[in-house]
């Protein structure tokens, strides 16, 4: 159990926004999540336990229905769910930034699965966007997946010359870039401190 995140997402809604009023080693996404759960359910142990247990709930339903799309049946889809819930966010109980980041890459690596088996382009963005969510909880691993998914996202649009695969990323990334500088803009967060703190500074560690 930890209290890592529940302070600074009280800040939150007092209107203390981290990189602007407090210094981040993480990333905000988590935070700013969990303040929704604070203003919905109030600032206590139980809204901070709920959010974690959400996350795991909504995470093994997408691990269930991939489980029924490769055409694994229904009761050992859920046996293999039960499993993966029970080992996902228990471990930890508590929100953490190492298992929001983890599960939303593993979101996008389904996205990314279901986008080349179905040749849906629209399902691009929700791959770029669970990225932004992963590296914005935390730059590791995503920083480093994002190599690895990119060079086979990229040997696939040259075999099977899905260029407008290339196109949808790349509209996706700047729409992405859009909405962040944005909300960067709205919270009055300098990007030159953003830069200090999430990625020049854990760097220099």
């Amino acid at each position: 159990d930890t209290f890592l995140h529940y302070d600074s997402s009280f800040r939150i809604l007092k209107n203390e926004y981290p990189v602007r009023d407090y210094w981040i080693v993480s990333g905000f996404v988590l935070d700013f999540i969990q303040s929704i759960f604070f203003k919905i359910f109030g600032v206590n142990w139980f809204a901070y336990l709920f959010h974690s247990s959400i996350f795991n709930f909504l995470v093994s339903l997408i691990i269930y229905y991939y489980f029924i799309n490769l055409n694994i049946e229904k009761k050992f889809s859920l046996f293999f769910t039960c499993c993966f819930s029970t080992l996902a966010y228990t471990v930890s109980g508590t929100p953490f930034v190492d298992h929001h980041a983890a599960f939303f890459l593993l979101i996008a690596t389904i996205f990314i699965i279901n986008s080349i088996k179905t040749e849906k382009n629209y399902i691009w963005f929700f791959v770029l966007l669970f990225y932004f969510l992963s590296f914005f909880t935390k730059q590791v691993p995503a920083a480093y997946l994002a190599i690895i998914h990119g060079v086979i996202i990229l040997l696939y649009i040259l075999n099977f010359k899905r260029f407008t695969v290339l196109k949808n990323i790349i509209l996706s990334f700047i729409s992405l870039m859009i909405i962040f500088f944005s909300f960067l803009k709205v919270l009055n967060i300098n990007l030159k401190s953003f830069y200090i703190q999430y990625i020049d500074y854990p760097q220099s560690i």
